[in-house]
């Protein structure tokens, strides 16, 4: 994969989102009008259908109202030409949906008073100074989740991408991977941070992975803990996320979780090193999680937009994350956007690694969520996926 992670192709995938899914949703329609009862079955019917169409190995989609999942449902392979179904209980990669979950990480540790949404990169990791060009320096926490820092990302194909395949293999030798991930993030941030920004830090909006792997070195940084740590102890474990882990899911020796899948032809691709980015890479999109628990997390940002207390953070802290606060159709780890049957702002993000395509649709105006994944990668896969949301909000909204 080269370490490519969020390429040209899904920068188009997150436009298709702000832009498109209206029309979309006005272009298709996959089932008559359903009961409440008929629910379960309506989905199952719906990714049937929808994986026929695009050829995935496998597709599953789960549909949340309120506080409940009224509908889960999962058909296809585990792994192309292979022997094992899949189920709606399988483990799915998430990729950059894991972004938001950083953010919500971070916001944990500002209500702790461990960081502040001000408080500045230069001050954190002070042991790099004398790497961290100056422009850098006063970058914070809220600057680095909204993608405002000016380090080269999307906006930038030509340098981002040979720059990102550069770091991916440097992060891959034995010499790096020897190391506790925290110093990986902090060699890795070092790296990043001495490369000239792109545009004034602070200024704009331009999406980039590195933003979030920094993010963690700050997370690793003020806790004295890996991310992979933190997150599982503030997030995963009081949630019951018991499935959620890091990397491709699954074992090379077995069919007892869904594979990724490469190319346009979905070619099978063993869980390994080769089958997702380097592990420093975690805090950007590395989070995999069965339905089920991915759908708690996206329940614990309802009952936030609903101002609920006695949550994992307080009811301010969830305003800062879903807000967008800089009007750029982005929170922290959020694409915010709005169509006319949203009622004001949905939470939106993709995840691909190339290998597997994620999407969530956290719809605080209709008190609903939807949840959508298919283990392949290919120019087929967002479609799939978006067609599973497209079929939910038609006939279970």
């Amino acid at each position: 994969m080269d370490g490519v992670y969020y390429n040209m192709k899904r920068r188009q995938l997150l436009k298709m989102l702000t832009g498109g899914a209206g029309f979309a949703l006005a272009q298709s329609s996959f089932f008559s009008d359903v009961s409440f009862g008929a629910q379960q079955q309506a989905l199952l019917n719906a990714v049937r259908l929808v994986r026929s169409q695009h050829n995935v190995p496998a597709l599953a989609g789960a549909f949340i109202r309120g506080d409940t999942i009224e509908a889960i449902a999962a058909t296809g392979l585990r792994v192309n030409e292979g022997t094992e179904s899949a189920t709606s209980e399988d483990t799915f990669h998430l990729g950059s949906c894991t972004k938001s979950m950083t953010a919500t990480v971070m916001g944990q540790l500002v209500e702790e008073g461990l960081i502040d949404w001000d408080t500045e990169l230069g001050d954190v990791l002070s042991i790099l100074d004398g790497s961290i060009l100056d422009e850098y320096k006063p970058l914070t926490p809220d600057l680095l989740l909204s993608h405002r820092s000016g380090m080269t990302g999307t906006e930038t194909p030509d340098s981002y991408n040979p720059f990102q395949t550069e770091l991916g293999f440097e992060f891959r030798t034995s010499e790096q991977l020897s190391k506790p991930l925290n110093e990986q993030r902090l060699a890795f941030s070092e790296r990043v941070l001495s490369r000239e920004p792109v545009t004034v830090p602070g200024s704009s909006h331009n999406y980039s992975n590195f933003n979030y792997v920094v993010a963690g070195a700050l997370i690793d940084a003020v806790t004295g803990q890996m991310w992979e740590e933190v997150i599982r102890e503030r997030l995963f474990q009081p949630l019951n996320m018991t499935s959620a882990g890091f990397g491709a899911p699954g074992s090379p020796d077995s069919q007892s979780q869904p594979w990724g899948h490469s190319t346009n032809a979905c070619l099978p691709v063993a869980p390994g090193p080769d089958a997702d980015n380097p592990v420093v890479y975690g805090p950007t999109g590395l989070v995999h999680a069965n339905l089920n628990d991915w759908a708690q997390y996206a329940i614990l940002h309802l009952q936030g937009a609903r101002g609920e207390s006695d949550l994992l953070l307080q009811p301010e802290t969830f305003v800062k994350l879903q807000q967008d606060e800089f009007q750029q159709n982005y929170s922290l780890g959020w694409v915010v956007a709005s169509q006319p049957w949203t009622s004001g702002p949905a939470l939106i993000h993709t995840g691909s690694n190339t290998l597997w395509m994620a999407v969530i649709w956290v719809v605080p105006g209709r008190n609903a969520a939807m949840l959508a994944v298919t283990n392949c990668g290919s120019d087929n896969a967002f479609p799939a996926v978006n067609d599973v949301i497209i079929s939910m909000i038609q006939q279970l909204l």
